[in-house]
């Protein structure tokens, strides 16, 4: 995340899932769901994506 201008968090859930927040410009989004998809594509087999307009509720990217 620190290779782009997104603001949000990364999680682990209780039933193994990944759950990844990002806010940002919709291309700055993109390209940083991309890059995660790249990188981790041996692990991922669902990706589930919602993409909404709200305001602002994050500030940096951090781990929970």
């Amino acid at each position: 995340a620190k290779e782009f201008e997104v603001a949000g968090f990364v999680r682990n859930l209780a039933d193994g899932r990944v759950q990844l927040e990002a806010e940002g410009s919709a291309g700055e989004v993109s390209r940083f769901v991309a890059a995660v998809e790249e990188k981790m594509h041996g692990y991922i087999r669902k990706t589930e994506r919602a993409g909404t307009t709200r305001t602002p509720q994050f500030s940096g990217f951090t781990i929970k």
